[in-house]
């Protein structure tokens, strides 16, 4: 390397030249400069990082000059370095390995006196803060826009071109999620999970709930790109291959951070491979007579006219039983041994794998006393690429080994009568999902989770005061966990019977709405502790109307139909609080309508329509700012008596295929025929009147 500079040989001539004691920059020989005792990491070992270091100084230079002192003593260099023992282990580093020469010129900056000298061991190091990797990031955006290529910021820094390129990515993120970067809100690798999201308005939305606290959003934006595509480790490519999967056209895609699998960008191509390759087993089954049905993925529910066969358990089961399935295992593991020695891409897969799939249906059967089964469903399955389920008909009696139903059974009671299947089975579910129609065009997570939140408060407090309405929802609650044994996750219903009360982190309950039930719910607890009694005997005390009023209360808490994201509807649990809605008459308006609280989550757009909903139309208000805007709307909804009409609950619309059944080919919805539901007067006038009656026999 040359430099302009004149390189002075001596530290004496450096310090001569810039005045004695000020802080000038000169040149010295690398070999004039050795590390002094006083500085503050002398002795130190060389770190992993030198060789880092020297690459990035082979590439520009030194760019931060070194402090040093003169060297006064014998035996010393020209240069004694203060701060800047990692970059003279780094030029040594490059002196060894013939880099660089004895004469290359180093920047030193000279102090002569004491009070320089402490200031350049101690100061320069306690004052220098280390780059936010955000502004390394931004700082790559910058030298993109002024046509910095990559291989040439990659050769100016010293780094690989693939890591440069990762920078850049990073840098195209919307400026909200770099900000949230820049103050720790969120990770570096939360931040990769943002920059593999091409939609920048899901970046921003992301970002901001990260910057308002709303915790970590790496399991939101994971959600949202394994939403948007298939991968390396979908199970359909177990059986397809990648291979088969690029021949048949279809491209991959590698992740650029290295740390997800490869994505797959034509899964209509993976599908179709997929099916190609199971056809052989389509084929076989259809053969022997039995229906086929081919799903997208292993969790669905059974086809219409149709339920499902589960392995019970056989411990209790006759000898024959046992002896069938036993024999039926064997078949499954000889099976399986031929299938592991057929390549997937060969003729004979087909074959190999109808048989294995048909042992484990066999098995089942046989687990079952002999129940046949009339159809299957082939889904794909991550260890052998393809797994079966069995499905009977629902019209068809199912054989019961009469020795198990003498010995199982008391008298005068039917194998069954419990709810269950004779074997112990669990049934299949018979609870249709309709599919919601729900308009979130322009709206933010935020305001989507506001507009539910505020929506199952007010269901709540119509519920607490509908006791018949509350006895029905809970009743059917339990009928769907108990009798038809359906799906009960928090996601799946409107209720939550785990006694959990509703609440929004971070949100107070509204007075108007399920406020009013908590206090209703505060002053019964007070009532109870004033007993002395224990629940079960105090709530034995209270007249049937009080009991059934405070069941219908503690039911109505348990409601919960909010929904954290736009993208995350909960068809089933809003198919339920229409029911619900209708059942009790709900009317929001009625306790409550919207407050600044509430309308300040809205843009002024949004706020303008819901004037024009209502209909406002002051001409001025288009003129207002965000906040004047907020408190004209609250004033005129208050006036007016009106809530929006997103904040009830839509009747559901006809069962949609792919959410009642799961299956993909074949399959047809499980929703019956709609009945026409009693009125919610009727119900609630009706209901009263039977309250009334039951208090005043137990009065008398």
């Amino acid at each position: 390397m040359t430099d302009p500079t004149t390189v002075l040989n001596t530290a004496k001539d450096a310090v001569a030249s810039s005045g004695a004691t000020k802080a000038a920059l000169s040149y010295i020989l690398l070999d004039d400069i050795a590390i002094a005792p006083e500085n503050a990491r002398a002795g130190k070992e060389a770190d992993d990082e030198i060789p880092e270091l020297a690459e990035t100084i082979r590439a520009v230079g030194v760019l931060v000059p070194i402090l040093a002192r003169p060297g006064a003593k014998k035996g010393e260099k020209s240069a004694m370095a203060l701060d800047g023992r990692r970059r003279i282990l780094a030029l040594q580093l490059l002196l060894a390995e013939g880099a660089i020469s004895g004469d290359y010129p180093v920047p030193v900056i000279f102090f002569d006196d004491k009070v320089g000298q402490a200031a350049a061991v101690v100061v320069a190091n306690d004052e220098r803060i280390a780059i936010h990797v955000a502004d390394v990031i931004t700082a790559i955006g910058r030298l993109r826009k002024c046509r910095c290529s990559i291989a040439e910021i990659a050769k100016a820094l010293a780094y690989d071109e693939t890591e440069i390129q990762r920078l850049k990515a990073l840098s195209d993120l919307h400026p909200k999620a770099l900000e949230a970067l820049r103050q720790d809100r969120i990770d570096l690798q939360t931040a990769r999970l943002l920059a593999r999201i091409s939609d920048r308005t899901i970046q921003k939305d992301l970002a901001e709930q990260a910057l308002h606290g709303y915790g970590h959003i790496g399991h939101s934006a994971r959600a949202y790109l394994n939403k948007c595509g298939v991968d390396a480790s979908d199970t359909r490519l177990k059986l397809v291959g990648l291979d088969r999967y690029m021949a048949a056209g279809g491209r991959v895609e590698s992740d650029l951070f290295g740390e997800l699998p490869d994505s797959l960008l034509d899964p209509d191509i993976l599908s179709q491979g997929w099916r190609d390759c199971v056809q052989g087993v389509v084929d076989g089954f259809m053969a022997e007579g039995v229906t086929v049905f081919l799903a997208a993925g292993q969790h669905f529910t059974a086809p219409d006219g149709f339920q499902r066969l589960y392995s019970p358990y056989i411990g209790h089961a006759s000898d024959a039983v046992k002896a069938a399935a036993q024999a039926a295992e064997e078949v499954v593991q000889t099976s399986l041994a031929t299938l592991s020695e057929v390549e997937p891409a060969s003729d004979a897969f087909g074959p190999a794998l109808h048989n294995f799939l048909k042992a484990q249906a066999d098995s089942v059967s046989a687990r079952l006393g002999g129940t046949p089964y009339q159809a299957v469903a082939i889904y794909p399955e991550r260890t052998y690429g393809a797994g079966v389920e069995t499905f009977a008909s629902m019209f068809e009696a199912e054989p019961v080994d009469e020795e198990d139903e003498a010995s199982e059974t008391g008298p005068g009671l039917t194998s069954g009568s419990t709810g269950g299947s004779p074997d112990g089975a669990r049934r299949y579910d018979t609870v249709g999902v309709p599919k919601m129609e729900v308009d979130v065009a322009g709206c933010s997570h935020v305001l989507h989770e506001t507009q539910t939140d505020v929506a199952t408060r007010g269901l709540i407090r119509d519920l607490a005061d509908s006791p018949l309405a509350a006895i029905t929802v809970l009743t059917a609650q339990l009928f769907k966990a108990l009798v038809l044994q359906s799906a009960h996750g928090e996601d799946s219903s409107a209720l939550q019977v785990r006694t959990t009360a509703y609440r929004r982190q971070g949100a107070p309950t509204i007075a108007q709405l399920d406020g009013e039930v908590h206090g209703r719910l505060e002053v019964r607890r007070c009532e109870y502790m004033a007993s002395g009694l224990r629940p079960i005997p105090w709530i034995e005390t209270l007249p049937m109307g009080e009991r059934t009023r405070l069941l219908a209360e503690l039911v109505a808490i348990s409601l919960n139909v909010r929904e954290g994201r736009t993208f995350s509807i909960r068809h089933n649990a809003r198919a339920e609080a229409a029911e619900i809605a209708e059942l009790v008459g709900s009317e929001i308006s009625q306790h409550w309508t919207p407050d600044p609280a509430y309308l300040a989550v809205h843009g002024k757009k949004q706020l303008m329509s819901m004037l024009k909903e209502m209909g406002c139309d002051e001409p001025r208000a288009g003129a207002l700012k965000k906040d004047e805007l907020v408190g004209f709307t609250a004033e005129q909804a208050a006036n007016r008596g009106f809530a929006p009409k997103v904040l009830g609950w839509r009747q559901p619309s006809e069962v949609d295929d792919s959410q009642s059944g799961g299956i993909d080919e074949g399959a047809t919805s499980n929703a019956g025929d709609e009945q026409e539901e009693p009125s919610a007067a009727g119900v609630t006038t009706e209901g009263q009147a039977e309250i009334e009656r039951e208090d005043e026999r137990l009065a008398a």
